[in-house]
């Protein structure tokens, strides 16, 4: 059985590897904390005194004898930022983060999550331009806080979340943001060229938080199911 308190991370891809050129490729990462992004950049001075940095981004790339992350930095330590990847991160729901992709999206500027990764690797793949939309809050369950439509009845939810603890909540604000995002691709990064786009894939990384309820661990398996169809059908993906 899936162990919950294991980070799950895996990538839903929607579009055949045929993509056709010049538009826009989207990729959605969503989740909880684990999603954010604790990695420390630059370690603290506490952090040097426990342990002399070591696990910090910085120090990965200090003592990077085999060259495994010398694509992250234009020379030391200045993370590269690249232009073929746009982020866009809405921080806590309050707090509008946005640009070209570089280490710094986690849960503080100091902080960076699987965005950073992942963005180098799509961009190495792609010829196209790239936009990463994060969405991912603290604490999230997949039984309640994400739970899917289909799950509670094939018709959809019994009543429309729409405040912090409603269930579904935070499914229907991931579709809302990916929603607002694409009808104003030109306002949050003026270089699009406006050649259209496609939902190119999904990243979920989700962590322990349905662990707590012996119900939600029974009924995980079928909520990320229809997570995935659900998510696929409001985002408009066949």
């Amino acid at each position: 059985g899936i162990k919950l308190h294991i980070c799950l991370l895996f990538l839903l891809v929607w579009v055949s590897a045929g993509f056709s050129q010049g538009k826009l490729k989207i990729y959605i990462l969503a989740g909880e904390e684990n999603m954010i992004g604790s990695g420390t950049i630059t370690p603290t001075s506490d952090h040097i005194t426990k342990n002399g940095g070591m696990g910090s981004l910085d120090y990965m790339v200090q003592n990077d004898t085999n060259n495994t992350y010398s694509h992250l930095v234009t020379s030391g330590v200045n993370y590269k930022v690249l232009d073929d990847v746009w982020i866009y991160y809405n921080r806590y729901g309050n707090s509008e983060v946005k640009g070209d992709l570089t280490a710094g999206y986690g849960f503080h500027p100091s902080n960076i999550g699987p965005e950073l990764q992942f963005g180098h690797a799509m961009g190495e793949f792609h010829n196209e331009q790239i936009l990463i939309i994060k969405t991912a809050w603290v604490n999230q369950s997949l039984g309640v806080d994400f739970y899917p439509p289909s799950s509670g009845d094939p018709s959809g939810y019994s009543a429309t979340p729409t405040i912090d603890g409603d269930s579904g909540f935070y499914f229907m604000e991931t579709v809302r943001m990916v929603r607002d995002v694409i009808a104003n691709l030109g306002t949050h990064f003026p270089n699009y060229n406006g050649n259209g786009y496609e939902i190119a894939g999904f990243g979920w990384n989700h962590g322990w938080t349905d662990s707590n309820d012996a119900g939600k661990v029974a009924e995980y398996q079928t909520n990320m199911r229809n997570f995935i169809l659900d998510m696929r059908d409001s985002l408009g993906v066949d």
